[in-house]
């Protein structure tokens, strides 16, 4: 048997190991092959793609870069080590590295130029790193690649929203109604902002996006429609029913991660519109945004009961403290503070910080030093209508990029709100236009301990 015929044969048996899951015994018997035919980039490939099925993504890297020194034109190895690369900068952006992110995107552009979705990322992580300008051209890049692509439209459009460049930016949002998140088509005419009739406005996105264009439902108190069925996630239907009396309230069981949106209950309706088109129809410009501070209304018997357990706590201020999201993992991302951050704000004696933060562990607990007032028997998770009448009677809010941002300004109690990157909500501003009770406080590079020193001070001073 020649080299060739010996060659050929151990990458046969390495590529059946490989298919039965054997990935040392497939890569050994590859890297047989390639002792004996050493400046074979093919060969170097299949050892990078044996290493990347079975999860060895760094490896796998070494071995393409090795092909690519052999041949740079290898295609094969150009177009994995291209897509490892641009993995690698998604989580890196998941993590809220998104200057690291920006670098993997980059190289991995450089190898694979013709990838719409490397340059969709790359936007993806521009936009959170605050370069929205630049954000936009690497998706105008990806739409020149793929024209009509949903997420390039759609994540353009909150880099355009994020300008104040609003008229654009609402119409590259629309594109979200395309994608597979999308809740699922119903059986009525989409509603054109103009024609008075029978509405259904339906749910979508997460709580504290129901409750920010919940703000724009008066306007259809307003004689734009005949009368409408306002869908809302069940937790917030009691909410809603109080402040929004003309509307007919459809609760709906949010879905487990991984389920379909039900279908929606269209009842009587003639029309319908995805609640995060109303900004598109209602609030073209900025001017259109009102001055009115608060449009929920908390229950005014459970707030003077929470107002009570308030005043229970002495004669200070009490300042309503958010610090990360409710999600597992939460506290490791560089948009959300640690409970450690908080202490400056625990040691001030002047006021009196209650937790509004779902997920509270014991070690969390721990560190607040007995400093941290927790609601006696309120589900902050499910008991919204509960945490709303409780926010009503704070003085303060201070919080991160949660629903309890969108949930107090609604309440109009003043907010102080955290933004560790430009939030599409501001619109280009210095504040939140929805939400005239908030004020937007920037934390630079992440450094929330010093953020929330600043936080202190500000209110020893007050």
């Amino acid at each position: 048997m020649d080299d060739r015929d010996e060659v050929a044969a151990l990458v046969r048996r390495g590529v059946a190991e490989a298919e039965q899951g054997l990935t040392d015994r497939a890569v050994a018997t590859l890297e047989s092959a390639l002792a004996i035919s050493p400046r074979d980039p093919q060969l170097h490939w299949m050892i990078g793609t044996t290493l990347r099925a079975g999860g060895r993504g760094a490896e796998a890297r070494q071995r393409y870069e090795a092909a690519l020194a052999i041949d740079p034109t290898h295609a094969g190895s150009r177009a994995n080590l291209a897509a490892l690369m641009a993995e690698e900068g998604t989580a890196l952006n998941r993590q809220g590295r998104g200057a690291d992110a920006i670098a993997w995107f980059d190289r991995a552009i450089e190898l694979r130029p013709d990838a719409a979705g490397f340059h969709i990322n790359r936007g993806i992580a521009l936009r959170q790193a605050g370069r929205l300008e630049e954000s936009i051209a690497a998706f105008d890049r990806a739409l020149a690649l793929k024209p009509g692509d949903s997420l390039a439209h759609w994540n353009r459009g909150l880099s355009l929203l994020g300008l104040g460049r609003l008229e654009e930016g609402w119409r590259d949002y629309e594109y979200r109604l395309r994608l597979p998140s999308a809740p699922g088509p119903v059986a009525l005419p989409m509603w054109d902002g103009r024609t008075p009739c029978r509405l259904l406005v339906r749910r979508e996105q997460g709580l504290g996006d129901e409750i920010l264009f919940a703000s724009c439902v008066d306007l259809l108190e307003q004689g734009k429609v005949d009368k409408y069925l306002l869908e809302c996630d069940a937790r917030l239907a009691p909410l809603f029913r109080r402040s929004f009396p003309e509307a007919r309230i459809q609760p709906v069981r949010r879905p487990a991660q991984g389920e379909k949106e039900p279908v929606s209950e269209k009842g009587d309706a003639e029309a319908w519109i995805a609640a995060g088109s109303l900004p598109r129809l209602f609030r073209p410009t900025l001017g259109s945004f009102p001055a009115r501070r608060a449009y929920l209304r908390a229950d005014p018997t459970a707030a003077k009961r929470w107002r009570g357990w308030l005043d229970g706590l002495g004669r200070t201020r009490k300042v309503g403290v958010c610090w990360r999201s409710s999600q597992a993992g939460g506290a490791r991302d560089l948009r959300y503070a640690r409970v450690g951050d908080l202490l400056p704000l625990f040691a001030l004696t002047a006021l009196r910080c209650v937790s509004l933060q779902l997920n509270l562990d014991d070690a969390e607990r721990a560190m607040t030093g007995g400093a941290l007032a927790e609601p006696p028997g309120l589900d902050l998770r499910d008991d919204i209508d509960g945490v709303a009448a409780l926010i009503a009677g704070l003085d303060l809010v201070v919080t991160v990029d949660s629903w309890i941002l969108s949930l107090a300004g609604a309440l109009g109690v003043e907010t102080w709100f955290l933004a560790a990157q430009r939030d599409w909500a501001s619109l280009g501003t210095d504040r939140v236009p929805w939400l005239p009770a908030v004020s937007l406080r920037h934390v630079p590079g992440g450094d929330w301990a010093a953020a929330m020193q600043r936080v202190a001070d500000e209110l020893a001073r007050k």
